[in-house]
């Protein structure tokens, strides 16, 4: 999965393919099997109240101003998932892990163990992590502080 950001001014957020393949070449596959939209702190689509025009894997994704009920859309991102020969060369994002709840001492949700946990869904040498709580929010929204042990 590749993270792309446009913003809701003008006439409303447009984050279509066609767009984003002038601005970001090479970095879409022809072809995303999955599209993902979260707003830019994280917060899923459902949970703004936007009414959503397109979101789908041959357009991308559409909210227009004109459409909300005395409001401008939210500020969303997307990312899209490519078939596995096009991640190959460039990289591509795992599904969602959540593997300890924040019980005891934290919320531990490491490597090793999720490896161990999540055979053959995880590469050994990951090159970026992204983070978020499970009902979509974005860490900084918490105000928790994060420790990672390297």
């Amino acid at each position: 999965f590749k993270i792309l950001i446009d913003n809701p001014s003008g006439t409303g957020d447009w984050e279509t393919l066609e767009d984003l393949y002038l601005k970001h070449p090479g970095e879409i596959c022809e072809y995303p099997l999955e599209i993902d939209v979260l707003t830019t702190s994280g917060g899923s689509v459902a949970s703004t109240g936007d009414t959503i025009a397109i979101s789908d894997t041959s357009t991308g994704f559409v909210c227009k101003n004109a459409d909300q009920n005395g409001h401008l859309c939210e500020d969303y991102k997307v990312r899209f998932r490519c078939p596995e020969e096009f991640c190959e060369s460039k990289g591509c994002w795992t599904e969602w892990f959540d593997r300890d709840n924040p019980s005891g001492k934290g919320d531990w949700e490491n490597l090793e163990l999720l490896l161990q946990e999540n055979p053959g869904k995880i590469c050994e040498y990951p090159l970026q992590i992204e983070v978020q709580t499970t009902s979509g929010n974005s860490v900084a929204s918490t105000g928790n502080v994060i420790t990672a042990y390297v």
